[in-house]
């Protein structure tokens, strides 16, 4: 359907118009001031570059340092992305935490700023001055010829304290701004924060001053903002990637979720949500850019007002041309009973209707109708909906996406934009490019076709296969090349392909477009500019090329310059790292001094080094020095801060030491305090030239009572941590432990929590690259501060406290593990409790084998087999695997077994009268259940009789005996065939949990018959019967056994709200547990909380009996938010998840104290606030 004429005059004036107010109207001709050249990130300019440029010179910049490589949705800096401005070229770093200024004409550096953390994004660079943000929380301005400070302003409130954290495995502020800079008529916007629930915010400044014009905080909550499933929820959105501004608006990138919409002279944030993408929703991504009323982000096109949508006509359709679209008959359609009409009512509601006209009858969509976008399922559409829907109209959907709405969206294309033309990218096949869901990690695409296309002249076009309404841009011309088009400079478009760079012939009216020019690059280009009639590319391998016709050839750069090493500071970095078994760490340096004792720590491979330098002076120097060697940033890491200044989150520190504190000893308690909350539990070292009189001090800060022990060692006084915290409790079971609890016994882990790192090398190096977060991989392990998870076949290591990447270890595939689909409900896992933790080794099952690991390093030990005197019993494979008292136990078809862990020798076994056998251990028992499973498709309806008994765990002989019915399975739990591939299927087996503290063994059937027995003589205590609501299979659980009470859950959707007390099995009002709408998985907890999936990650705070939820990030079907080793850890299991979450990483959180009232605190927050402006009533935080 065309647009008639006059619309399509407004529409051009449009676009001409607002391209105009927005674009960089103060930049010279040959400047490039921005990330893709103006502030609407058109990435066009009207500069000519030479017809045929040759290289110049170029740089080796080292490799980025990306923050979230393992997702291309929110790897915003996988490239360093330059700007240019009075013959400088202006270069951030995110490796080495800086920004440099080079002569464009030579390349030759100018100055380098340091900033005190990472700067991930492209600066600004206009009228003499450079603004740029960095993870150290500051917005940054800067004399743009000598580098010399003008202003800095902290992107959270300055009455927030400051407070740091280990962020992508770098020191970071909390309040990091990730919400890069962009620069419109006078003013600043960036965003800053990492954690909605701490306080996230977009800030308005003063270009020239840097006074801040207003500060919001409306992203930290969004009541409905997220839509899952086609349910909404409240959501939080941590400000990532670059903004925009389009149409008089900030639009605000956050991560994988759309841009949220902001005014740009109040800071009211308009209505939002994240839509659920599964039905024609756009996806979010990095970052935004668009023209006049246009915008664009993650592969989709869509208007920023409902005014661009105007009165468009209906389209109307034969009703036999529609049912043939949609494989109906005519008769279908027309009936209105019809389950087919119905689901085209549901699809399309009020957006199409039958007519007749003239005898004939035609389906008339309504292409005005917001709904005709596809964009919700039916359901209540809450206000923010409608105002999306209505006023964030779909134009164009990612054609990768609309070729599967369920599949992960493979890459985006970067359009180029001008007052009438899109320039872009495009695949032939766009289903050709649908990767599967978890198949994340940033990727430089090979496209087929460069295209020009029409932006005044659109139609409305209902596409296959999905037949939702989109306006089709007409195409000027077509060229087939494989380059993905960057920028736009004067009649060429420059773009490449990994290994090469191309320039790309705009045509003329009647002639052909063409490949101009081509040249070699390393790598693949991240990120082009032009500026100075030069073009400057800069390529994802830290390579930075300079292109033109003029311009001396600069001289080598000087290699990095590497100082002696001082033998004397190289012992005593080896005293402190002296016994670690793990190969690298994190060091934390106490003073610069001479440098010796930082550059030792960092000589040894693996290891990063903090330096806390309370003198500016120095840490400049420091950096300076650093920076010449080629050590700075990644490898260390200097902050002019003092100990309690820095307000680091604790336990994140390997080793610590010092080459002389006497520039601390004004602030040596606090000093004490910080070494003593840094040092990691189980292994931290510090070694510090403390005084005699100075020991007391240091006592009150490591005592005895919390596991610290301090001694003398070469001169030095030597504190180790090499316990854990009092409190702290390991997970060395799927289900915690061999009672099969699902519960923890940490007592560390409780409300109020802190941030204590957010992603890292778990995430960069352990993400597996398939659709994880269903395929129900076993519960994470935890023990002396290392996680254990494993993914498919592959078991991974890392540090709890730092997110930091142990080892890794392959076992040898199974039938079960190679098969991921459709192995993703609950009772349906590749392996059931298949390892496990005993004795500090690590014990996996692979078909017939049991692998044993040093749990600490990842070594292969030795394998067990099943013992042949099982095999001859017909034994085929281990389950139920546990492990207690320096015992294996393992049930083999209908035989429990108990197994020297060492050898794998037989030491008794007991064999089942029935079919099926399961047990637990605790209190030296192993009690066990033998039951016959009904069958794997279809079940029975028939009760049956079970045996219940209890055996010593060291001899095998039989303590007790009674009996128990196992009651019909109900009708909706019986399994079947999805998706036309089979289940690994397990049917509901009894449950049995072994509570410690009461000596109650509990048993759960079918999850609705509940009975308790005393576990040292078997006397009967109570029975229960739970109601269950209608649920498939795979939404029952089995319990979580607390100290004193049970909880029961379905889940999937909702849990029971129901907990009793294990003595008596009477109800406790616990609060409204877990009300959860859109969950999966089970609950997990200790007594202080219970953490489950609410749709994004939940916890349930037992004391305050309050929800606490994390809005930005989901967890897996796996929930894998355990509280042990006194840390809330949640390993990333959410990967291949669609949804417009706007952070898939991992992350843990930690009991924070006393936090300070200052702190800002956003859980179960009902109601944002309107934007602070200076001089209004100031709370949570704000200023």
């Amino acid at each position: 359907m065309e647009i008639p004429i006059a619309m399509r005059k407004t529409i051009a004036f449009l676009i001409t118009g607002l391209s105009i107010l927005s674009s960089a109207a103060w930049a010279a001709d040959s400047d490039w001031p921005q990330w893709r050249f103006d502030a609407n990130r058109s990435a066009a300019a009207a500069m000519e570059l030479p017809p045929a440029p040759r290289l110049l010179w170029s740089r080796d910049l080292g490799a980025p340092d990306p923050a979230f490589d393992h997702q291309m949705r929110i790897c915003a800096d996988s490239g360093y992305a330059p700007v240019a401005a009075g013959g400088l070229l202006f270069v951030p770093s995110n490796s080495t935490d800086s920004v440099a200024a080079y002569d464009l004409a030579t390349g030759r550096e100018k100055w380098r700023y340091f900033a005190e953390g990472p700067v991930r994004f492209a600066p600004i660079a206009a009228e003499g001055r450079l603004w740029f943000g960095s993870d150290d929380g500051y917005l940054y301005c800067l004399n743009a010829a000598d580098g010399a400070l003008v202003w800095k302003l902290r992107g959270a409130p300055e009455n927030l304290p400051d407070s740091n954290l280990l962020a992508n495995g770098r020191m970071s502020s909390r309040w990091a701004v990730r919400g890069a800079p962009v620069l419109h008529e006078g003013a600043v916007y960036f965003g800053a924060g990492l954690w909605p629930e701490e306080g996230v915010y977009v800030v308005a400044a003063d270009a020239q001053n840097g006074k801040v014009l207003w500060r919001s905080d409306a992203m930290s909550h969004v009541p409905n903002g997220m839509s899952d499933h086609n349910v909404d929820y409240d959501i939080g959105l941590p400000p990532h990637g670059y903004p925009s501004v389009i149409d008089g608006r900030l639009l605000m990138a956050s991560g994988r979720s759309p841009a949220a919409f902001f005014d740009l002279k109040t800071g009211a944030m308009e209505p939002y949500t994240t839509m659920y993408v599964k039905f024609n929703a756009p996806r979010g991504y990095w970052y935004t850019s668009g023209i006049g009323q246009y915008w664009f982000q993650g592969g989709n096109i869509l208007g920023t007002c409902a005014s661009i949508l105007g009165e468009l006509p209906p389209d109307k359709a034969p009703l036999a041309e529609f049912a043939a679209r949609f494989g109906y008959t005519e008769d279908e359609l027309l009936y209105p009973a019809s389950p087919k009409n119905k689901k085209l009512q549901a699809k399309f509601g009020m957006a199409f209707q039958l007519m007749e006209e003239n005898g004939e009858k035609y389906i008339v969509y309504r292409f005005s109708d917001p709904l005709s976008a596809g964009m919700v399922a039916p359901r209540e559409i809450l206000p923010n909906d409608r105002y999306f829907l209505e006023n964030r109209p779909l134009f164009r959907v990612d054609p990768v996406h609309r070729a599967d709405l369920h599949a992960e969206t493979g890459v985006f294309s970067e359009p180029v934009w001008t007052s009438d033309t899109l320039y872009w990218s495009e695949f032939d096949d766009p289903a050709a490019q649908v990767v599967e869901r978890g198949d994340t990690r940033v990727k430089t695409p090979r496209y087929d076709s460069i295209v020009a296309r029409d932006l005044t002249n659109p139609r409305w076009v209902v596409p296959p296969p999905n037949y939702f309404r989109e306006r089709e841009f007409p195409v000027k011309w077509r060229l087939k090349a494989p380059y993905k088009i960057l920028i736009k400079a004067g009649q060429r478009l420059y773009g490449g392909i990994e290994g090469e760079i191309a320039a790309i012939q705009i045509p003329a009216e009647n002639e052909a477009p063409g490949v101009a020019w081509t040249a070699p690059v390393e790598g693949a280009p991240a990120h082009m500019l032009a500026a100075g009639g030069k073009l400057i590319v800069a390529t994802d391998k830290g390579r930075l090329y300079c292109f033109g016709d003029s311009g001396a050839e600069s001289a080598p750069c000087a290699p990095p310059r590497e100082p002696p090493a001082d033998s004397a500071w190289d012992e005593v970095a080896a005293a402190a790292i002296a016994g670690r078994q793990a190969a690298a760490g994190y060091a934390l340096v106490l003073g610069w001094n001479s440098g010796a004792l930082a550059r030792a720590f960092a000589a040894r491979e693996g290891w990063r080094v903090v330096v806390l330098e309370p003198d500016a002076d120095a840490a400049a120097r420091a950096r300076s020095d650093l920076a010449e060697s080629g050590l700075y940033g990644k490898r260390v890491h200097v902050l002019a801060k003092m100990p309690g200044a820095a307000a680091i989150a604790p336990n994140w520190a390997d080793a610590i030491a010092s080459e002389n504190i006497s520039a601390f000893r004004g602030g040596l308690k606090q000093t004490l305090d910080c070494v003593a909350q840094a040092m990691r539990p189980y292994s931290g070292i510090a070694l510090l030239p403390l005084q005699s009189a100075e020991q007391d001090a240091l006592a009150a800060a490591c005592p005895k009572a919390m596991n610290y022990s301090i001694d003398e060692i070469a001169g030095r006084t030597r504190i180790r941590r090499l316990a854990p915290p009092p409190g702290a409790a390991d997970w060395t079971h799927e289900s915690g432990s061999p009672s099969n609890t699902y519960a923890s016994r940490d007592s560390l882990v409780r409300a109020p929590f802190r941030l204590m790192w957010l992603s890292g090398e778990i995430d960069s190096i352990a993400t597996p690259e398939f659709e994880y977060q269903h395929s129900r991989s076993p519960f994470p392990l935890y023990w002396r501060g290392q996680m254990f998870d494993i993914a498919s076949n592959i078991v991974n290591s890392t540090d709890i406290y730092t997110g930091r990447f142990l080892w890794r270890y392959e076992l040898p595939e199974t039938e079960k593990t190679r098969a991921l689909t459709w192995v993703h409900r609950p009772f349906s896992r590749p392996d059931d409790d298949n390892f496990l933790i005993l004795d500090g080794r690590l014990y996996a099952v692979s078909n017939e084998t049991c692998h044993v690991l040093d749990a600490a390093t990842g070594r292969k030990l030795r394998t067990l087999a099943i013992p042949a005197e099982l095999k001859s019993r017909n034994a085929k494979e281990w389950t139920e695997f546990r492990g207690a008292d320096e015992r294996l136990f393992s049930v083999f078809g209908n035989i429990l077994a108990c197994l020297n862990p060492r050898d794998g020798s037989v030491q008794w076994t007991h064999e089942s009268a029935m079919k099926n056998l399961t047990f637990a251990l605790g209190g030296g028992m192993a009690f066990c259940v033998d039951y016959d499973a009904p069958d794997r498709f279809g079940g029975t309806r028939k009760a049956s009789n079970a045996n219940l008994y209890a055996l010593d765990s060291a001899t095998g002989k039989e303590v007790w005996r009674g009996s128990l019915t196992v009651p019909p399975l109900p009708e909706y739990s019986v399994a079947g065939v999805q998706g036309g591939a089979v289940d690994w299927v397990a049917p509901i087996k009894p449950v049995l949990a072994y509570n410690a503290k009461h000596d109650i063994l509990l048993s759960a059937i079918n999850r609705a018959e509940w009975a308790a027995w005393r576990g040292a003589d078997g006397e009967a205590l109570w029975t229960k019967k739970i109601q269950w609501p209608a649920a498939r299979i795979h939404h029952l659980e089995p319990p979580t056994i607390l100290a004193d009470y049970a909880i029961p859950h379905q889940g999937d959707y909702a849990a029971s709200g129901n907990a009793f007390d294990i003595r008596t099995g009477e109800p406790v009002d616990l609060g409204n547990i877990v009300p959860s709408k859109r969950g999966c998985g089970r609950i997990v907890g200790n007594d202080y909380l219970l953490t489950y999936r609410d749709a994004a990650t939940a916890i349930y705070d037992l004391e305050a009996q309050r929800i606490l939820r994390n809005n930005a990030i989901r967890s897996g079907c796996t929930n894998a938010m355990i509280p042990a080793e006194g840390v809330l850890n949640a390993p990333n299991f959410a990967n291949g998840c669609v949804c417009n979450y706007p952070v898939f990483a991992s992350y843990a959180l930690y009991h924070a104290g006393e936090s300070p009232a200052a702190m800002p605190d956003y859980y179960a927050l009902m109601t944002p606030r309107p934007p602070v402006r200076p001089g209004a009533r100031q709370d949570m935080g704000a200023d």
